[in-house]
């Protein structure tokens, strides 16, 4: 088993490898990493190196992506509940993500809505509570479609890994921190932003994200 001083620096190496390997579709060489941790990581069985390439087991792609998934989920927890700039996000979701029980790990994504993207844009692997995710009155930030008529809050963040959508809400002043009201859901989703009033269908619906009052 990895010595307990270098489990952490291991599992850093671990979300690298994942990173590369499932985000930029290419394998990390060798040379790229500590010697020692990549040795600890092939004796734990998370990875094999064959041609100077290395490459996760199945036991280490899932490992990969939890320790991405914790490490994403901090940083829209800090972004978007402690209201931290994204500048200063990372350093401290790297020691979040080696802390934190699967339990609390499920409570953070329910508590933040179950996220799709980080501040940054990029994927958050979904867990098993985002696959049995169903809205409810206890998650304190939800979509703007799951939002009763009349219902006012704060756009947390938008969940899109679609450019245009993000500009086309981007120019209809849906910005974090915003005051945002539902108007009514049908036969479109109707919500008023400052003096301006909008109409969208649910697919942008589903992608602003509510911190609702009371």
């Amino acid at each position: 088993m990895m010595a307990r001083d270098r489990r952490s620096s291991c599992e850093n190496a671990i979300r690298e490898i994942w990173t590369a390997e499932e985000e930029r579709g290419e394998p990390m060489r060798a040379e790229e990493l500590d010697p020692e941790e990549l040795s600890a990581l092939q004796e734990d069985g998370l990875v094999e190196v064959r041609e100077g390439l290395v490459r996760l087991t199945e036991r280490g792609r899932q490992e990969g992506r939890q320790m991405m998934r914790r490490h994403r989920l901090a940083e829209r927890l800090l972004s978007d509940v402690l209201g931290m700039d994204k500048s200063s996000i990372h350093a401290i979701s790297c020691e979040f993500e080696h802390s934190v029980a699967p339990e609390l790990e499920e409570k953070i994504c329910t508590l933040l809505g179950h996220p799709r993207s980080c501040p940054h844009g990029r994927r958050i692997p979904e867990g098993n509570c985002c696959l049995q995710a169903k809205w409810v009155v206890e998650s304190a930030v939800k979509p703007l479609s799951a939002m009763r008529e009349g219902e006012e809050g704060e756009v947390v963040y938008i969940s899109t890994l679609d450019p245009q959508v993000a500009r086309k809400m981007t120019a209809m002043g849906i910005l974090p921190r915003t005051p945002i009201r539902l108007v009514h859901k049908r036969p479109a989703y109707v919500f008023e932003v400052g003096l301006s009033t909008f109409a969208v269908d649910e697919t942008i619906a589903d992608a602003i994200f509510v911190r609702t009052k009371g």
